[in-house]
């Protein structure tokens, strides 16, 4: 697996938000006349595009932007679970008061999702290690950006 931070998805609205890429990699005899194939699978890591504020009436007003999150800076592979991070998420904080210039945070997100079986991308887990929606304190972690590295064991 390779991450590329900076990869287009496709996805509406979203831009640059990173990727994830399964390459087959040529055995060492072949590396002169084979080149690296590699396979989109941006698709079992997209969580769908920014979500926003239409439960409260406000569908135009973004509640997430993952535009140049850098989704694949980080990743961690065990025999289980493959983890693929972009620190740079952001979250928009609901706050009445400022509906036109919500308070954004730099919170980042890690999706993990189970490795191999039929069930291959329908089990994705997102962590944001930092995300506070108290509206009074959506100042509590500043520009956390989790996920700059990432383990599994």
């Amino acid at each position: 697996l390779v991450g590329s931070p900076s990869a287009e998805t496709g996805v509406p609205e979203v831009l640059k938000a990173g990727a994830v890429f399964k390459c087959k990699i040529p055995r060492l005899d072949e590396v002169s006349t084979k080149p690296v194939e590699c396979a989109d699978i941006v698709d079992i890591f997209n969580d769908g595009g920014n979500g926003n504020y239409s439960k409260r009436g406000y569908p135009d007003i973004l509640a997430e932007d993952k535009s140049g999150q850098f989704l694949g800076v980080s990743m961690a592979v065990n025999d289980r679970y493959v983890a693929v991070c972009g620190h740079r998420y952001e979250h928009r904080f609901w706050l009445e008061t400022l509906v036109e210039d919500l308070p954004r945070q730099l919170i980042g997100r890690c999706l993990v999702e189970e490795v191999g079986g039929a069930a291959w991308g329908a089990e994705l887990q997102v962590f944001k290690p930092c995300d506070n929606n108290k509206d009074s304190q959506y100042m509590t972690y500043g520009y956390c950006q989790a996920g700059m590295s990432v383990a599994l064991r």
